[in-house]
């Protein structure tokens, strides 16, 4: 990964991923809010259980301050983009979003799926996620903060995000498949990068990136 993708990042690690997975149906029932920038109507969400559907208001509470927090973390023409695709579509582009928005689901894709990807050591389970908490809280002092209960429940979400995107299949790691018409989208939002953490061999990453020039 380049210099330039980290400093697209945000640097700290939010743990307010706990709040849910790739919130595909959540975001989809709340999806005109954010084409139309009606962020701040958001609350409507919360207070109405016919819009979210779920009846604790502490969880749809929850769900609009992550949705809240990766809307800040993204383009606002993501969201029309979302909203046309077929669902496969949408699960990929919601892992974007989850990954531009949350740092250490960013690392964990870029040095554990990546490099278990390269090496042809397929299987990921909580463990893998866990025993990265433990190497990145040598150097994070955030995550060294955290209490086992958090780190669980982190790792259990991360595991919950690749499986409801499709990357990760009964533990097995697997390439995402679109047409090249929908990569071209994140090159054009100069974010490349995520083809290749998608796991799209080097040639195929080539050839969308001619179809840019």
């Amino acid at each position: 990964m380049t210099k330039k993708v980290k400093d697209n990042l945000r640097t700290e690690y939010a743990i307010s991923l706990t709040a849910g997975g790739l919130l595909l149906h959540e975001t989809m029932s709340v999806i005109d809010f954010l084409i139309e920038s009606r962020i701040s109507d958001l609350n409507e969400a919360i207070d109405n259980s016919n819009i979210l559907k779920t009846n604790s208001l502490a969880s749809r509470t929850r769900i609009i301050t992550e949705l809240r927090r990766r809307n800040k973390a993204v383009r606002p023409d993501i969201w029309t983009w979302l909203k046309e695709n077929d669902e496969n579509e949408q699960k990929i582009t919601l892992f974007y979003i989850c990954l531009k928005a949350t740092p250490i689901l960013f690392d964990f894709q870029t040095e554990v799926v990546l490099e278990k990807w390269r090496a042809l050591d397929l299987f990921i389970v909580k463990e893998d996620v866990l025993y990265f908490f433990d190497k990145k809280a040598q150097f994070e002092t955030e995550i060294d903060k955290w209490s086992e209960t958090t780190r669980i429940k982190a790792a259990t979400v991360i595991i919950r995000i690749l499986r409801e995107s499709g990357i990760l299949r009964k533990n097995k790691i697997t390439p995402m498949e679109a047409p090249d018409s929908f990569w071209l989208f994140f090159v054009k939002q100069d974010d490349p990068w995520f083809l290749e953490l998608c796991l799209l061999p080097q040639n195929r990453r080539e050839q969308i990136l001619d179809l840019y020039k």
